[in-house]
């Protein structure tokens, strides 16, 4: 878990940017479209969002939300599964919304199309999350702390 301000902003970016990656990749293949030159087109506009809305509004309703529950913040994994879980609801009820905007799908029947995008990104994101872009997002945290460190802990 990142320490300080500059640790968030790096652990984030990496977080986030793993998550678009790995959910672009997702949608376009189960729509029968995946191209890498298509998972990179849709990258820097997909990150940009979900950076915005991880910084501004998903990542603080979310901690506000985990710590306000009655966890045992000294282990860390009820933190880190329940921040994990919030954060990848708050995300994909707004990237859900990008990503239907992004592709013209706001057009006709929207709330079938919105639900039925909202499922499959929630089934994917949510294990992606918990078992592969948090697990690596952390370690690199780990790893890397000395050199990112500031003397300012967060919390």
């Amino acid at each position: 878990m990142p320490r300080n301000h500059k640790e968030e902003l790096i652990f984030g970016t990496i977080m986030c940017g793993l998550m678009v990656l790995g959910m672009s990749a997702y949608n376009l293949t189960i729509h029968n479209a995946f191209a890498i030159d298509r998972v990179l087109i849709g990258f820097i506009p997909g990150f940009i969002v979900a950076f915005i809305l991880d910084n501004f509004i998903v990542g603080i309703l979310a901690k506000k939300i985990t710590f306000k529950l009655p966890l045992n913040l000294g282990k860390k994994w009820q933190v880190i599964i329940t921040l994990s879980f919030f954060m990848v609801l708050g995300m994909v009820t707004l990237m859900s919304v990008y990503g239907l905007v992004a592709q013209g799908q706001l057009h006709g029947d929207i709330l079938p199309k919105y639900l039925r995008a909202w499922g499959f990104n929630f089934i994917m994101a949510l294990p992606l999350q918990l078992i592969i872009v948090g697990p690596i997002s952390r370690y690199f945290l780990q790893k890397n702390s000395k050199q990112l460190g500031c003397k300012k802990k967060l919390r």
